[in-house]
């Protein structure tokens, strides 16, 4: 993730990231990037619906995120089923399946789909 992160801010420079922890209260960027905590489903969907976008890997979060109107980004792996756990939803919710691409190639996919972020 640190070197995602590090690519993306370079890639949309006036992007800001924050980084929802998980509940065990871990950073999966070392606590680079502010950060929000927090037990509560309904706290964690507001913060949500207040981003411009949603980026995670396959987790319950993710899904919670496809509840908001925020345009939601879920990276899967390749060993998860994506018809079946994608995002779903409007054109604005998707799954990339990174296996077998690089960080930069995620990236560019991200901003193919035009979710208001701009490409440097």
């Amino acid at each position: 993730w640190n070197d995602f992160t590090t690519l993306l801010i370079k890639a949309f420079p006036n992007t800001n990231i924050l980084e929802i922890l998980p509940k065990e209260n871990t950073s999966q960027v070392d606590f680079k990037y502010p950060y929000f905590y927090s037990k509560d489903l309904r706290e964690i969907a507001a913060v949500i619906e207040n981003c411009s976008l949603y980026l995670s890997a396959d987790c319950g979060i993710m899904h919670l995120a496809t509840a908001t109107n925020t345009p939601t980004v879920g990276l899967l792996n390749g060993a998860t089923n994506p018809e079946i756990y994608a995002p779903y939803g409007e054109e604005n919710k998707f799954a990339i399946n990174i296996s077998k691409l690089t960080s930069k190639e995620v990236i560019e996919l991200i901003n193919d789909k035009n979710l208001g972020l701009a490409l440097n």
